[in-house]
């Protein structure tokens, strides 16, 4: 059986679907007064749920992918999965590269009466250290956002932490996945020159930028041909529960 056709993923809709929401005004003042409280982090659980169900509806293929603010129990509890699904996958590269900084900086600290060779030993170390590490948080850069598409498609946390299928997710649809790559760089390159050069606040803009990265994911999983159709959202208030945050 052939495999579908892969349409390419619009580039210029990714950057303008936000505004061809009737209702994108308010959508995305709600929306920065959120990431303006996520300084106090819990603004953080309600953009991040807000970028998962751009995510869903994308994937759908609805016509407007832009949620309703009318779930905040919802939105809350989608923004704690996926920044439970995020903290996962960061926190152990940061364990690392903080221990690798304390035994190298303690190596070297005390090797002051130490020969010159040990104390350059120690330099090569912790130099190479940060270059491996750099790498790994580039490999996690490019990894982390089909963790987080097929955490969302499915609504399964355990299925973010499926490398092999989550790697097969990046390589089925590797030209559409750059693509959603480059379309957010660029929106959070353009959020950044809206702030400069048109004084948009700072919030709304970053807001916005986040959103992107949500459709282009949502596009890609639309047209994965080995996906399944995604997990319905869940409607009303009281849908959420402590057992969404189970695996």
């Amino acid at each position: 059986m052939a495999t579908p056709a892969v349409a390419p993923l619009d580039f210029g809709k990714a950057l303008r679907f936000f505004f061809e929401d009737p209702k994108w005004v308010a959508k995305i003042i709600l929306g920065g007064l959120f990431a303006m409280l996520s300084i106090f982090v819990v603004g953080s659980f309600f953009v991040t749920g807000y970028v998962v169900g751009v995510t869903r509806r994308a994937a759908r293929g609805e016509k407007q992918p832009l949620p309703e603010w009318d779930d905040l129990g919802g939105i809350f509890v989608d923004g704690a999965r996926a920044l439970a699904v995020y903290l996962s996958h960061v926190f152990p590269l940061v364990v690392l590269l903080t221990l690798l900084g304390l035994a190298v900086g303690g190596a070297a600290s005390s090797s002051q009466d130490a020969p010159p060779a040990f104390r350059m030993m120690a330099i090569l170390t912790l130099i190479g250290g940060y270059m491996f590490f750099s790498l790994m948080g580039l490999a996690l850069l490019v990894y982390l956002p089909a963790a987080f598409t097929r955490f969302v498609i499915q609504d399964r946390v355990a299925a973010a932490f499926e490398i092999r299928e989550n790697l097969l997710f990046i390589r089925r649809n590797l030209a559409n996945y750059g693509l959603a790559l480059l379309s957010f760089w660029a929106a959070a390159l353009l959020s950044q020159l809206g702030i400069l050069l048109f004084c948009v606040g700072i919030f709304p803009a970053s807001f916005w930028s986040s959103t992107v990265l949500g459709y282009v994911l949502g596009e890609v999983a639309r047209q994965d041909p080995g996906s399944a159709p995604p997990t319905p959202q869940r409607e009303g208030p009281g849908a959420a529960s402590y057992t969404d945050f189970l695996p």
